[in-house]
């Protein structure tokens, strides 16, 4: 008798495992291809990191040049401003006109009245020259006028100004002067004056009109009023000025038509080399330049006494003063 078939046992639910699928062959090209591909990415990676860092650099040095760059030009420029600060307005030769030192106004407008007259004539006299014609009194406002022609190119005119200046701040009050330099064509050349154009003479006893017709390139400068014109075409000419001058002489100095002044009263070459504030000091001191200075002051201080009546009497009475008028000649 053939015996039963037996059916396997039920399995029990979960129990089993069920059998994995058999794995597919291994590529090797796609291996390959992966890995250049992964390879590519880093490279591309680091690249831009490269880059990036790159450019962050380029920015971090521009600004620092930038920033060195205004660092540089805020010293610069603070240099400049204390360099200007820290300057004096003085003996630059190649100035025209320029601002004074008032110490040195100071000092020629108020010479020491013993130094004056311990240095007296000078030691010489200047031409006065007696106005051809006898032309009536030359007034301003009811003022003798002292009428001045001359440029600041002129050395001679450049020299006359310091006694003028020191002789008529006897008798008034200026207010503009400024430095001024003679041209450095001319001989002697680049002496060192103030300039008469623009400035402002007050006085109860003298009226002062000064003229600089040319600048110190011989460019014109101040224009006379056709009377004026007229009174130095007559007067600064033979036969007033002195024999052998030329007509226009400057410095040309009209004392109120009683004497006339033509050229530099001492020599203008005793100015040369000589900056302000040394011809100031001189003219203080009354010794060497300062002799010839302070004795053509003296002498134009007699010469104002005599055109103002003697007025004012602390300048006129003082006997030293009171001598050279006697001195200068008469019509």
């Amino acid at each position: 008798m053939a015996e039963p078939t037996r059916k396997p046992p039920p399995r029990k639910a979960g129990s089993g495992q069920r059998r994995k699928p058999a794995a597919a062959p291994i590529d090797p090209e796609k291996v390959a291809a992966a890995k250049a591909a992964k390879r590519a990415e880093a490279e591309a990676a680091a690249e831009r990191k490269a880059a990036e860092a790159a450019r962050r650099a380029r920015k971090q040095r521009q600004r620092v040049l930038t920033y060195g760059a205004i660092g540089l030009v805020v010293v610069v420029i603070a240099g400049l401003i204390a360099l200007k600060l820290s300057s004096k307005p003085a003996a630059d030769t190649t100035a025209a006109v320029q601002d004074a030192n008032p110490a040195v106004v100071a000092q020629i407008t108020a010479l020491p009245v013993s130094v004056l007259d311990k240095v007296g004539d000078g030691g010489f006299a200047p031409d006065f020259r007696l106005p051809s014609g006898n032309p009536p009194p030359l007034v301003n406002g009811g003022l003798p006028r002292v009428l001045y022609v001359g440029g600041l190119f002129c050395p001679f005119c450049a020299t006359q100004r310091w006694p003028m200046i020191a002789a008529l701040s006897r008798f008034g009050t200026f207010k503009g002067l400024r430095y001024a330099l003679s041209s450095a064509s001319d001989t002697p050349k680049n002496i060192n004056t103030f300039s008469f154009s623009g400035v402002t003479y007050t006085s109860t006893y003298l009226s002062f009109t000064p003229f600089e017709t040319q600048d110190r390139n011989h460019k014109s400068l101040d224009t006379l009023p056709t009377a004026d014109g007229t009174l130095v075409n007559t007067l600064d000419n033979q036969p007033t000025l002195p024999q052998g001058a030329t007509s226009g002489t400057i410095p040309f100095v009209d004392i109120g038509n009683r004497w006339v002044l033509a050229g530099a009263s001492y020599n203008a070459s005793d100015l040369e080399g000589k900056d302000w504030a040394q011809i100031a000091s001189a003219a203080t001191s009354g010794t060497g330049l300062g002799q010839r200075l302070d004795g053509t002051a003296n002498w134009m201080t007699a010469a104002l006494c005599a055109v103002t009546g003697n007025k004012p009497a602390p300048v006129c009475s003082d006997p030293m003063i009171a001598g050279l008028e006697t001195r200068i000649p008469v019509q």
